[in-house]
């Protein structure tokens, strides 16, 4: 016997363009970041971001958490972001909770 069930979910899901202002915790030097197409559900503490999107757009996203790698180093579970000029890359630091590898904004 199966039953079949339909659940309705009211979820709102919007999608934006952001503007974020980064300080680098090294420098301490000031960037803009625009992100295009993120996705925010209001009902959620973090936006969410496509990981293939910022492939596709030349940022790499190494996001393995560093407690699960034998050699861990600065450039894993970041976002790292090229630079135009003669600037190093922006490196956004990765956080952790659960399973969602997540920077504060």
């Amino acid at each position: 016997m199966s039953t079949d069930m339909i659940v309705n979910l009211d979820i709102t899901i919007l999608l934006l363009s952001i503007l974020l202002q980064l300080t680098t915790t090294q420098t301490g030097d000031m960037s803009l970041l625009l992100i295009n197409e993120v996705i925010l559900i209001p009902s959620m503490k973090n936006i969410l971001l496509c990981i293939m999107q910022c492939h596709l757009n030349g940022v790499s996203v190494p996001d393995v958490p560093k407690f699960v790698l034998k050699n861990p180093m600065m450039n894993y579970h970041v976002v790292i972001i090229p630079s135009d000029s003669n600037y190093s890359p922006l490196l956004i630091s990765l956080m952790l909770q659960g399973v969602t590898s997540y920077f504060p904004v």
